[in-house]
């Protein structure tokens, strides 16, 4: 069963008629791929998560995201209504004031807190879905001709399938490339910039 019932038909429409004979299941998985590279490396996508209570003496935190998303990134981290630095994995060992976020630990802060906080874990964050049904409307609103582009690279990719032109995919991942640099810019401009630990964002295909 499609899992595309929160996607515009419009984005079907978009694409189908120039990849003759692709099937919905095999467009709902290439599409899944690209939404989520085009969260991931524009951060076009942020919410603020639901507060955390900090615990005296714990110092490493889990936060709630919505249903069917993950987390790309932390933008903004506020620890008792202050915002704190990002740290890197060494830099907490070494009891630097601040945060490290791993996706496997979660959020680890310093220094190590020596009173509860009700709600003292506060963080702004980059967001991608899991599934289709959990595409949020602002890639429909905006976005929607990058992702079409995005797609149309990646299947016309796919030397195995009859629409495989590579000719046409480098014009469509150009055109892709362009969109997220558009979308990554007004993202940036979208909330208060603070001092993060470089990631390298490579051009996608």
């Amino acid at each position: 069963m499609s899992t595309s019932a929160q996607i515009p038909m419009s984005w079907y429409d978009a694409i189908e008629p120039q990849l003759p004979g692709i099937s919905r299941e095999y467009l709902d998985v290439v599409l899944l791929d690209v939404i989520r590279t085009f969260c991931m490396l524009t951060d076009v996508w942020t919410q603020w998560l639901t507060p955390v209570d900090i615990v005296n003496g714990t110092d490493t935190y889990a936060v709630t995201v919505p249903t069917d998303t993950t987390l790309v990134r932390p933008l903004l981290v506020k620890i008792d209504g202050s915002i704190t630095a990002p740290r890197t994995r060494d830099q907490i060992n070494h009891k630097w004031p601040g945060y490290n976020y791993d996706p496997e630990i979660g959020f680890t802060i310093r220094p190590k807190p020596n009173r509860d906080i009700n709600g003292g874990l506060v963080v702004f964050a980059s967001l991608m879905p899991t599934k289709l049904s959990a595409v949020p409307s602002v890639l429909a609103t905006y976005w929607q001709n990058a992702i079409v582009e995005g797609v149309l690279a990646k299947c016309r990719l796919d030397t195995k399938k009859p629409f495989a032109n590579p000719q046409l995919a480098v014009i469509n991942r150009g055109n892709f490339n362009r969109g997220m640099a558009e979308a990554r810019l007004q993202s940036e401009r979208s909330y208060f910039p603070m001092p993060t630990i470089a990631i390298a964002k490579p051009e996608y295909l």
